[in-house]
């Protein structure tokens, strides 16, 4: 699937790309996805853009872990709180089935858990705070707390970002995507 994109400066080197991208042309330049599957720009984009991206769409697209991939995924830095892996621990409880466990702990944020665009101060690991102190976050505080809480349980995750919506146009056939449809969210390798 071939898709022209145009965007506006927006002062970071990533540029987007739907599904799984495959490749993309930034004028005459072809530009190679690597294995992260990120386009990326040689400095921050300062100026409207157009490109063309290829992308493989994701019903499509088969993919088994590979042993680096699984290793990555499941990286935790040294310096995590124990108190985040107890309470993933205390979610999962007995179970192993990866399905289930992600199950449960998608489950806790809905049990006193706000989202707010304004975070409360929070002293120490933000992380943690958030987790076990003010309860109130956006959706990168919601994702990072997720994929953290999932690989401590072996779990492969990671972060996504991206854009969630848009809005059709008719008279020129596009969608027009704008800031506020960034989000983030939370990819698990479940088998």
């Amino acid at each position: 699937k071939r898709i022209t994109y145009f965007v506006e400066p927006h002062g970071t080197r990533q540029l987007f790309l739907l599904e799984t991208p495959s490749g993309a042309a930034i004028g005459a330049r072809t530009q190679t996805i690597g294995a992260a599957r990120v386009l990326q720009l040689p400095l921050p984009l300062a100026r409207r853009i157009r490109y063309v991206g290829t992308s493989v769409p994701a019903d499509r697209f088969t993919e088994r872990l590979l042993p680096e991939d699984r290793s990555l995924n499941t990286r935790l830095p040294a310096t995590l709180p124990a108190s985040i892996r107890t309470l993933a621990g205390s979610i999962a409880g007995s179970e192993r089935d990866p399905a289930a466990v992600a199950a449960r702990l998608m489950a806790h944020f809905s049990r006193g858990y706000t989202y707010a665009l304004q975070v409360p101060e929070s002293s120490g690991d933000p992380l943690e705070s958030f987790l076990l102190g003010h309860r109130t976050g956006y959706c990168e505080y919601f994702a990072a707390a997720l994929a953290v809480m999932l690989r401590s349980q072996g779990i492969p995750a990671r972060i996504v970002s991206g854009y969630l919506g848009g809005d059709y146009v008719p008279a020129g056939a596009y969608y027009l995507v704008r800031q506020a449809a960034a989000h983030a969210w939370v990819e698990a390798y479940l088998g």
